[in-house]
């Protein structure tokens, strides 16, 4: 059977209600005719589950800090995860990225570039300073580095619920101790707080 034989076989076979084959179907053995599929129709982004369960996350952010503003918790989470970024290495912050939600990957990676080097901050005071620097409303979400603290640990807390608690541990486990510390103190007293 020559080409031509085959293409009018074909399109007679459509005209008769059957199944379109896909083009180079007859090179398969006999029998063996591929179905076309609208991959459009089949395939979803889930763009709305994404934006939902970012959006629960941050809900949960927000009660934990006790405040209303949902677009303020998100400016504290980015400046919190900005933060941590800058001051990993960059396979760590990666690898930490891959664990977070999608919605907080796209957060967390906004503005990064590979190419500056990871920063050596190893003082609590120093780190939490770094923090309020990063939120871009003029420093009026931490007012104080106290309040720095509080959202760092808190923002910690809820990601270490929302994701794999073992990468939250190891990423804080690669900060210097008086930070481990500060973070751990929030953890300490959430726990005493529940019993």
């Amino acid at each position: 059977m020559n080409r031509s034989t085959q293409r009018t076989n074909r399109n007679q076979s459509t005209r008769a209600g059957h199944q379109r084959q896909v083009p180079y179907d007859h090179l398969l053995p006999p029998g063996r005719i591929r179905k076309r599929t609208n991959t459009r129709r089949t395939r979803s982004a889930h763009f709305e589950k994404y934006a939902e369960e970012g959006n629960r996350i941050i809900g949960e952010i927000a009660n934990e800090l006790g405040i209303d503003d949902h677009r303020q918790a998100l400016r504290i989470t980015r400046a919190v995860l900005h933060a941590l970024r800058d001051r990993l290495q960059p396979v760590d912050s990666i690898q930490f990225a891959q664990g977070l939600p999608m919605m907080l990957k796209a957060v967390y990676f906004d503005g990064y570039s590979l190419s500056h080097a990871p920063l050596k901050i190893r003082r609590k005071e120093d780190f939490l300073e770094f923090i309020r620097s990063k939120d871009h409303v003029s420093m009026r979400d931490f007012r104080t580095p106290g309040e720095a603290a509080t959202c760092l640990q808190a923002v910690l807390f809820v990601l270490s619920h929302n994701m794999d608690p073992q990468q939250v541990e190891h990423i804080k486990r690669m900060l210097p101790m008086p930070i481990q510390e500060l973070i751990d103190a929030y953890e300490d007293h959430v726990l005493l707080n529940t019993f």
